[in-house]
């Protein structure tokens, strides 16, 4: 039977009782360095978790920089030439390998009636290893989750008040209904916008039904069920009647908030005053249509020339070229210019695009659908058309124009002809009176 010294095995349990009070990594392997060396045929040991020494003693006798750093179990490393002979004994749970425990054996005979006890204790120090990693990482987990929980509650803080001071900014009326009381808050400015003080409009739902115009409240209720059956979003302009009884023309938003079975129990939302803008709208519509029957009855042709393609063209423009207006919007620019004057009108456009100095106003051919061939005067503005350099052009027929100048200059031209003529008739007469009265003599 192998020979035990009870001090020395007293102080392996002592050890491993101790062992799970260890407060950290580092004092675990100081502790444990220290009560191994009471171990007969025991040099030194060494501790090594995910790679790292944590304590060796004596140090220097272990050549720890030869041994494998894998935290997979190493298999004993023993030979009968080599001293101190190396056991590794790994520290592995069932759940992973941590590093391990490194004997430097000397005299293996008075070491081996304690390998069990060791081998024991390496087990313990695998699952105290264990523990306080969990214990760091729910620690650090508990440290995040905390920091966490501060900073949401911040952001939360800081949220509300961003929400509050936008709303305040924004100029939005509130509301917050509760289905299933038919309770509604409504934000001051939600009375305010409709002429009201806070007290003067009741917190129900009753105010909205009230308020709101008979003719869109079919619409509203059909958008409100859409949101409710189908999650449709909730979004809808109405009229509501102001306090002094004109109409305010309001954009309606909310959301509902639905239970677990998808039953919406409340609804947020918020209306915005419309009203300058609808009447803005409207006028910029009469405007709009006020110049649209200007150009569209205008005499001259006017269009809209980018990239070298007509953008919009009028129906004068239509009439000019023979073109449909859809025709004159897929043809290039220049298609329906005269072959001669072509390399004139590009020079003129691209000139005018890139901003440089060029005629607002010239002459040049053009090409009907059918071949016919006529004269035009176009006058050209730069302008900026869907956020693009473009030009605005006017365009007028001027065939008959050139027709007249061209006939004007044929009879100024013959009457100088006939003048020339009727002076060399006279000087040629008075030649002949001269000689006529020579001859007589």
């Amino acid at each position: 039977m192998e020979h035990l010294d009870p001090k020395v095995l007293g102080q392996i349990l002592l050890l491993q009782s101790t062992l799970a009070v260890a407060p950290d990594s580092t004092t675990l392997g100081e502790q444990t360095c220290h009560a191994l060396r009471a171990i007969p045929g025991l040099m030194a040991s060494a501790l090594r978790v995910h790679g790292q020494v944590l304590a060796a003693e004596p140090s220097g006798v272990i050549p720890l920089h030869e041994l494998p750093q894998s935290l997979e179990p190493h298999p004993t490393t023993s030979s009968p030439t080599q001293q101190p002979w190396i056991e590794v004994l790994p520290l592995q749970t069932c759940r992973a390998n941590y590093g391990q425990l490194i004997l430097a054996i000397a005299d293996r005979k008075e070491f081996r009636p304690y390998a069990s006890y060791l081998q024991n204790t390496s087990n313990m120090i695998a699952l105290v290893v264990e523990n306080l990693i969990q214990a760091s990482e729910l620690q650090e987990l508990n440290k995040n989750l905390e920091a966490q929980v501060y900073q949401r509650t911040k952001e939360l803080q800081e949220s509300e008040e961003r929400n509050r001071l936008v709303i305040q900014a924004s100029n939005e009326g509130v509301w917050d209904w509760d289905l299933k009381t038919d309770f509604v808050y409504y934000s001051p400015r939600w009375k305010e916008i409709l002429g009201y003080a806070d007290s003067e409009l009741e917190n129900h739902i009753n105010t909205w039904l009230r308020t709101i115009h008979p003719d869109d409240l079919e619409i509203a209720q059909q958008r409100l069920d859409d949101h409710f059956r189908e999650d449709q979003p909730f979004s809808h302009t109405s009229r509501f009647f102001h306090k002094d009884g004109s109409l305010r023309w309001v954009q309606v938003n909310g959301f509902a908030l639905r239970d677990e079975t998808g039953k919406p129990y409340r609804m947020i939302g918020n209306h915005r005053d419309i009203t300058e803008r609808k009447q803005a709208e409207e006028a910029l519509r009469a405007s709009e249509e006020k110049y649209r029957l200007v150009v569209e009855n205008a005499h001259d042709a006017i269009f809209i020339a980018q990239d070298g393609c007509i953008k919009f063209p009028n129906r004068r423009l239509a009439v000019l070229s023979g073109y449909s207006l859809e025709e004159l919007t897929q043809i290039p620019f220049l298609e329906s210019v005269h072959p001669e004057d072509r390399d004139l009108v590009a020079a003129m456009h691209h000139g005018r695009i890139r901003g440089e100095e060029v005629p607002t106003t010239y002459s040049f051919r053009v090409m009907s659908k059918s071949g016919e061939t006529s004269w035009v005067e176009l006058s050209s503005v730069l302008i900026s058309w869907e956020g693009k350099a473009a030009s605005l052009n006017f365009l007028r027929d001027i065939t008959v124009q050139r027709k007249l100048e061209s006939q004007l200059r044929q009879a100024q031209k013959m009457e100088a002809i006939g003048t020339l003529a009727g002076g060399i008739a006279h000087d040629f007469n008075n030649i002949l009176s001269a000689i006529m009265g020579y001859a007589e003599l």
